[in-house]
């Protein structure tokens, strides 16, 4: 039997949505705006590269192996 893991309430974060957290503040100050649009840029490849491995696996019948999103800094994991 499996031991049960635990799970996180609230917001869930992974690689992407940091890089997109990352860009949102170097796009707020002038100075940074060209280093902003370089890790959007970035995020959107990873996104259209785990759609694009979604749909290959959705077209191939298979079931893609999804790794668990860390929570997000500020959340606390529950209780088991």
């Amino acid at each position: 039997m499996h031991a049960q893991k635990k799970t996180y309430s609230g917001e869930q974060y992974d690689d992407v949505e940091k890089l997109l957290d990352d860009a949102e503040k170097l796009l707020a100050n002038p100075n940074t705006r060209k280093e902003g649009r370089d890790l959007m840029a970035l995020a959107e490849l990873r996104i259209k590269r785990e759609c694009n491995r979604m749909v290959y696996a959705k077209l191939t019948g298979q079931l893609p192996s999804i790794p668990p999103l860390e929570p997000k800094s500020d959340r606390k994991a529950l209780q088991a």
